[in-house]
């Protein structure tokens, strides 16, 4: 049975409001969790590479410390 908003009871609404809430708190939750999940994606991405990197005789050592602390500065500031 529909109820016209006009004439809607206050049990109503409330219960409309917070399914509305409830919707939205999941719909940020969700999207917030699929960033996560492709930013760790990327870590191991970059992780792997750059242990490739250390394995390469020319590379040195500073170069690739500089590099990951680049990388673990980048993730602090997101």
């Amino acid at each position: 049975m529909s109820v016209r908003r006009g004439a809607e009871t206050f049990e109503n609404r409330e219960t409309r409001l917070e399914a509305k809430r409830i919707r939205a708190f999941t719909s940020r939750a969700a999207e917030t969790s699929q960033q996560h999940y492709v930013r760790v994606a990327d870590l191991r991405a970059r992780a792997s590479l750059l242990q490739e990197l250390l394995k390469q005789p020319k590379s040195k050592p500073h170069n690739v410390k500089r590099t990951l602390t680049g990388t673990y500065l980048k993730i602090l500031r997101e």
